[in-house]
């Protein structure tokens, strides 16, 4: 069942939208982002179970250097070069179709 629920979640939203950080962002970072996930959405304190799986899925797939890898290159739009930024940013898939710099958001203002 969890497997199942994830994928109707992964059609609308990438691992990294579920955790709340752009492509770019570092393990740490997203270890940072699925603790205050796990915590917000825990469901013994009164959270989102649903939540809280794809939580738990995405810091599963995205702590593991291979398998973020593996996740990253079915995501990377081949040559796709960020014109709002110069080309410092590299062109993210998301589900929709559209592609979003990692660098910028589309911006061409460097992310915080």
């Amino acid at each position: 069942m969890t497997s199942i629920t994830f994928k109707k979640r992964a059609a609308t939203r990438t691992l990294y939208q579920v955790l709340g950080c752009p492509p770019c962002a570092s393990r740490d970072e997203l270890r940072s982002a699925y603790l205050a996930a796990a915590r917000m959405h825990h469901p013994d304190a009164g959270g989102d179970a649903e939540a809280f799986k794809a939580a738990a899925l995405a810091w599963g797939v995205l702590k593991d250097r291979d398998r973020r890898r593996a996740y990253d290159q079915r995501l990377y739009v081949e040559g796709g070069q960020c014109a709002a930024c110069q080309g410092r940013g590299r062109k993210w898939r998301f589900p929709g179709g559209e592609a979003e710099c990692a660098a910028c958001g589309g911006t061409g203002q460097a992310r915080p």
